[in-house]
């Protein structure tokens, strides 16, 4: 004898993105270290194992915005590529 289970559907929802006021909430109340790596999470669009895994030679302060090379062993698709900061986060 062979009974079937119906599993119920997954929903599925979009996720909502942040609004600038949420932003400015989750800043204010982070430690200067988390809010600094949000932002910079924020204006770079890098995983959060990307930014973990950047040295002091891939970010170049010296250009304008900041630069940032992501190289490729850290990447997930293992193709590096550059991200820039904001002047707010620069600073």
């Amino acid at each position: 004898m062979e009974k079937r289970v119906k599993l119920p559907k997954m929903i599925s929802e979009d996720p909502e993105p942040f609004r600038p006021e949420e932003v400015r909430i989750l800043l204010d109340n982070a430690s200067p270290k988390k809010g600094f790596l949000y932002m910079v999470l924020k204006d770079s669009g890098m995983r959060i194992g990307e930014t973990l895994q950047i040295r002091k030679k891939d970010v170049d302060c010296t250009k304008n915005p900041v630069e940032i090379k992501i190289p490729a062993w850290a990447t997930k698709t293992k193709k590096g590529r550059t991200a820039y900061i904001t002047r707010e986060t620069a600073q």
